[in-house]
């Protein structure tokens, strides 16, 4: 940590992490929730099936863009504040676990394929969905997609795998567990 800068929050004490140290702290976190976490609900084992479907909608504002900059040290000029801004692609592919970790309460995300197809403006509305294509035991493909919800314009799309919990845990402690982890 660099002692003495202020972080996002606001909140006193804190201070502004680097890249590595913020996924350290997030898997961190997620760890320790989700061995203290809540029940899974039964949609994680037996409703999802090819087809089911779930989108969210999401207004990236000049703000939200920042803060990533900030977080990541994308310092692309395409992401300055101004009228021409855009989001950058993994912001907006940013909704594909946000949406299945929702809907699938610890669910583990194993990996993700992107290919960026077109700019999103700061300040439109992109509409996130995630499609379950394929299942083989536990683990679960989905078809990702992100659109200019205005426009319909394909923005980034994909495929994600993720792992469901075991079938009768509270929670996805044992999984968890198992699972490298986060390097440095």
């Amino acid at each position: 940590r660099r002692a003495g800068v202020a972080s996002a929050s606001g909140r006193a004490g804190d201070t502004q992490r680097g890249p590595a140290e913020m996924l350290r702290h997030a898997a961190s976190r997620l760890a320790s929730r989700v061995q203290c976490g809540a029940a899974v609900p039964a949609l994680a084992s037996r409703a999802l099936s090819t087809g089911s479907s779930f989108a969210t909608t999401r207004t990236f504002s000049e703000a939200d863009v920042a803060q990533f900059v900030r977080l990541t040290g994308d310092s692309n000029p395409l992401h300055a504040p101004g009228d021409q801004a855009i989001v950058p692609g993994v912001l907006a592919a940013s909704l594909f676990p946000a949406l299945i970790g929702s809907k699938v309460p610890g669910v583990l995300y194993l990996k993700q394929s992107l290919a960026f197809r077109s700019p999103l403006s700061v300040g439109a509305v992109a509409r996130a969905t995630v499609t379950v294509s394929r299942t083989r035991g536990r683990k679960v493909a989905w078809a990702t997609e992100v659109r200019d919800d205005a426009t319909g314009r394909l923005v980034v799309d994909g495929e994600a795998l993720a792992l469901l919990p075991r079938p009768g845990k509270q929670d996805g402690a044992t999984d968890a567990a198992q699972q490298p982890p986060v390097a440095a």
